[in-house]
């Protein structure tokens, strides 16, 4: 049991590092939004250190966005995948199958914890209702991605990617309730 735990997270860091050389470009594009909206915002004389944080968090998701659709769509051949599949657990199984469900919670878990960041409405609601609402954006987040990559044939429809992308949704967002509580008692 040992050995295959150890062998999952080896195909998960490789995946990881692969991923990584895409993290410059995103950066630079995430900094050129940033400078651009901060010197609109300046301009209109409304920059202030709540305006400034926004702007980081916004440009924090901007490049997570940018990761998200390269690593989803545009790494991947169009016409390279056509496989669907409709059976949820179909992907656990062995070192590598489970590798790719702990990416895909990993995947979506900036998204869970930069959400929160940007919507300032979202911390107003009860906590309930934010991970309802956390839940159904990151379930068709998810179910657009898959849909895109079925009918783009960038990559295999499949109910588990749904499903472990909305579980990382969920994560992200619980690691920022905590992060909030820990940072604001």
């Amino acid at each position: 049991m040992k050995g295959k735990v150890e062998n999952m997270w080896k195909y998960v860091w490789k995946d990881i590092l692969e991923q990584a050389c895409f993290l410059p470009v995103t950066a630079v594009l995430a900094l050129i939004y940033y400078s651009l909206r901060r010197s609109i915002v300046k301009r209109r004389g409304m920059l202030n250190q709540e305006t400034k944080r926004q702007l980081f968090w916004k440009a924090c998701m901007a490049m997570y966005l940018m990761m998200l659709v390269q690593i989803t769509l545009l790494e991947r051949e169009a016409g390279s995948r056509t496989k669907v599949s409709l059976e949820l657990f179909e992907t656990f199984g062995g070192p590598m199958a489970n590798a790719f469900v702990v990416e895909n919670v990993l995947l979506f878990m900036p998204y869970g914890f930069l959400l929160p960041q940007i919507w300032r409405g979202l911390g107003k609601m009860r906590i309930s209702h934010q991970m309802l609402v956390c839940t159904i954006i990151g379930f068709f987040s998810s179910l657009m991605i898959e849909c895109t990559q079925l009918v783009t044939q960038r990559g295999f429809f499949q109910v588990d990617d749904i499903m472990t992308n909305t579980i990382g949704m969920v994560c992200g967002w619980l690691v920022y309730q905590i992060a909030q509580k820990m940072l604001f008692k």
